[in-house]
């Protein structure tokens, strides 16, 4: 169980305010907007059922270097992403917690009329069950365990306002055992500029996950408006 996945969060459906970095490492990468699997500091309200999101990381680039004529950028990227249920009083009791953390290597090329990217990641993800998911101190379904390393490549086509980006995980470690080897994913992101720093922003991504028997594809989507704090990082509020 993922408290992150797109399937828990029906499309358009929750309101929330977003802060996150969602242009690190601006110059190579950018962040993927509406990829749950991305370091940002977010908080995210359900409209349905009175749970919460809150998704606590960061991505760092260590340092930065030139081969083959390109500009090349290595860094770590740590995060946590927390679902919670709303009980009022500014009481949250936390019900499920993800950890992700990993090492990527970015790239990217001027082309003159539009901008080539890549980024090669490796990267473990687990899912946790906590205290706020129990009732009388006994979880309200079995415990399992979900752990997931891989390798993620993508590349990205980046023009005027949108880019448009396409890549693949590729699973060499998992419990439970009965998942996709290959998870091929696409989406994209745009930036449109209505005065100032502020912008008409979106993005969307679609992955092919699922088992060894059939994939089922995970959509996930955002709208809103976004201000530019500075090159690497953005306020957003929108829907998700």
């Amino acid at each position: 169980m993922l408290s992150f996945r797109p399937a828990s969060f029906a499309l358009l459906t929750a309101v929330f305010i977003f802060v996150f970095c969602a242009k690190s490492s601006a110059n190579y990468y950018p962040s993927e907007r509406a990829n749950p699997y991305e370091a940002r500091i977010a908080g995210i309200s359900e409209a349905t059922d009175g749970k919460l999101r809150l998704d606590i990381g960061s991505s760092l680039d260590l340092f930065k270097f030139r081969a083959f004529g390109a500009p090349f950028s290595f860094g770590v990227e740590f995060f946590t992403l927390t679902r919670l249920r709303s009980e009022g009083r500014f009481k949250f009791p936390v019900e499920t917690t993800d950890f992700f953390f990993g090492a990527n290597l970015k790239n990217a090329k001027d082309l003159g009329f539009a901008k080539l990217a890549a980024r090669l990641r490796l990267a473990h993800i687990s899912s946790h069950l906590s205290d706020g998911y129990s009732r009388d101190n006994v979880f309200c379904r079995d415990v399992f365990v979900y752990s997931r390393e891989f390798i993620d490549l993508a590349v990205a086509f980046e023009r005027d306002f949108y880019r448009i980006y396409l890549g693949s995980q590729a699973i060499f470690s998992t419990l439970p055992k009965d998942v996709a080897v290959f998870v091929p994913y696409l989406g994209f992101d745009f930036d449109y500029p209505i005065g100032g720093d502020f912008f008409v922003s979106g993005g969307y991504d679609l992955k092919l996950d699922g088992d060894e028997r059939a994939l089922s594809g995970q959509n996930s989507a955002l709208f809103g408006v976004s201000y530019k704090t500075r090159e690497s990082a953005e306020i957003f509020f929108g829907a998700f």
